[in-house]
């Protein structure tokens, strides 16, 4: 299996206020606001999906919990109902709960995460169901980025995680790079610009295989992250391919 992993207003769009937003009118609201996370809380609950920054590119969420948000997600980006999502969750502790990590050493996660790393495990039968089903294993994230922390200790579930761009095109570094997908959205959670001229995603490593690790994809960090794995003698098995 191979993982894929400033300010404006424009018509039919508003950035938040205390007026209600009627329906296929998406709100904006500013990451620096302090109430946006709960805003974006309030709309994954309630099974729409959000758009938000992450610490590589702009990406879409929803409840990984919830099999109508998923479906929706795929609908958003036209995305092949084959090709798996990530799942983001709050804490190295919480990952335990979705995935089999076998004898993988809580020290060696908390070298890579937060960061831009996603890490693919044996999924645990916790998982929903509906959630990449027939796969069996799971790409687990952990942003480094303030917003979606604050955001992630406010859900009991894990987001459903993918790049915001419709399927074979860029991937995005401001929200307006998106804006074609904004009236299908529950809310956009603006964090500027992302730092990332190369548009790079996570590196993605397998790491279902007791002490081996495989490259699934090199992203940003790549050679911080081989470092890591080298320092906890984490041998790799195979370089699946190396293009970002």
């Amino acid at each position: 299996m191979r993982w894929k992993f400033n300010s404006f207003f424009t018509l039919g769009l508003l950035y938040h206020s205390a007026v209600p937003v009627p329906s296929k009118m998406c709100s904006i609201v500013k990451a620096t606001d302090p109430s946006a996370a709960l805003i974006a809380a309030k709309y994954l609950k309630e099974g729409s999906v959000v758009a938000l920054p992450t610490d590589t590119l702009y990406g879409l969420a929803c409840n990984c919990n919830n099999s109508k948000a998923i479906n929706l997600l795929y609908q958003i980006k036209n995305r092949d109902s084959n090709k798996p999502l990530a799942i983001c969750v709050s804490d190295i502790t919480d990952i335990p709960k979705w995935a089999d990590i076998h004898d993988i050493s809580f020290d060696l996660l908390a070298e890579l995460l937060p960061g831009p790393v996603t890490l693919v495990f044996d999924r645990s039968p916790r998982l929903n169901l509906e959630l990449n089903p027939n796969v069996a294993k799971v790409a687990v994230r952990i942003p480094d980025h303030v917003f979606l922390g604050q955001l992630l200790k406010l859900m009991d579930f894990p987001l459903a995680l993918t790049s915001a761009n419709p399927s074979h095109e860029p991937s995005t570094l401001c929200i307006s790079e998106f804006k074609s997908l904004w009236n299908q959205l529950g809310v956009v959670i603006d964090g500027g610009v992302i730092p990332n001229p190369d548009r790079f995603g996570s590196t993605i490593i397998d790491l279902s295989e007791t002490n081996y690790f495989s490259v699934l994809r090199q992203g940003v960090c790549f050679d911080k992250i081989l470092k890591i794995l080298n320092k906890y003698n984490i041998v790799e098995r195979k370089r699946l391919h190396s293009s970002t």
